[in-house]
């Protein structure tokens, strides 16, 4: 209802996508939270935010659809564009290589999960207490060093011993000093927290960026190594309705492996559905053709087949 009450004279640019003809108008609005979010999180007043809406028109169908965003640069026409590219094809293949390859991975903290959590062990703990051993163990070895040096000054008294004993229990007065003040903390801070304590102003450590980046590659691999399958086979399976389908099937089906000198065999089960088995028949010969070998020490040949007998 409020996308239709936008006068059509508004709508001043065009932008295409594929065989689709779109027309392009904008407009500012302001978005607020609901009174019930802002009490869940604790504030009296809702917050509220300044957006653009940029409104796209199907020419043929009239359709229309509205993106928010806060982008106060780009032109209208180039959001919709952007947005045009990420609504259909592209969203499915996500959905897809989700539901495929099981490939989601998003590093976050969740607050409302981490809120609920139990308190958990205080980690200043564990450093304080690594500090202190770690003193207690330098002022022990200053102490062997001032003992060495006060009967090396028995035997005889030398002036540079005088002020190595002098400078080592100076060393050592500090040491203690070090001690004995992180053992007042150590008795002033709690053994539990809450874990948001923990995580306050923490930005992302590296190594969750680290994994999202290896997440991130083994989507990449994943999604063209099976455009490449979907490319081969479609040489090998007229109906490209559910070819996506019927490549799926084949791929995933359970096999043997058979290894022959250097070359490791891969024998896929046998499959019922006549077209189907000749089509997994013609896409085994492709990608024995590629002569694919194993990355690695094994260095092995790749050699599919599916059994000839049920």
């Amino acid at each position: 209802k409020s996308l239709n009450s936008i006068p059509d004279q508004s709508f001043s640019m065009g932008v295409f996508c594929g065989d689709n003809r779109f027309v392009v108008a904008e407009e500012k609005r302001t978005v607020a939270e609901s009174i019930q979010t802002a009490s869940n999180d604790g504030r009296k007043t809702p917050s509220s935010l300044d957006v653009r809406l940029v409104v796209l028109k199907d020419v043929d169908t009239g359709r229309r659809l509205g993106v928010f965003t806060n982008n106060t640069t780009k032109p209208a026409h180039d959001i919709a564009f952007y947005m045009l590219q990420r609504w259909g094809k592209s969203e499915n293949v996500y959905k897809d290589l989700m539901a495929t390859f099981n490939l989601n991975y998003h590093p976050g903290y969740d607050i409302k999960e981490l809120e609920q959590q139990p308190l958990v062990d205080n980690p200043e703990i564990a450093l304080i207490q690594k500090a202190i051993k770690v003193l207690k163990k330098e002022a022990q070895a200053i102490q062997d060093e001032i003992l060495l040096t006060e009967a090396k000054l028995v035997k005889r008294n030398d002036k540079r011993n005088v002020e190595k004993v002098s400078a080592l229990q100076t060393a050592l007065a500090d040491k203690q000093n070090d001690i004995v003040l992180f053992q007042q903390k150590l008795s002033t801070i709690p053994d539990k927290v809450s874990i948001m304590e923990i995580l306050k102003g923490r930005p992302m450590t590296r190594c969750d960026l680290e994994k999202k980046k290896l997440y991130d590659l083994m989507q990449f691999m994943a999604y063209h190594s099976r455009e490449r399958l979907i490319e081969l086979f479609q040489d090998c399976y007229a109906d490209h309705r559910d070819i996506n389908k019927v490549l799926q099937m084949i791929t995933r089906r359970p096999g043997l492996l058979k290894l022959a000198g250097k070359t490791l065999m891969v024998m896929l089960e046998w499959i019922e559905n006549r077209k189907y088995r000749q089509a997994a028949k013609q896409l085994c010969r492709k990608l024995n053709q590629l002569n694919i070998t194993m990355v690695g020490p094994f260095n092995l040949t790749l050699s599919f087949h599916v059994v000839r007998f049920p």
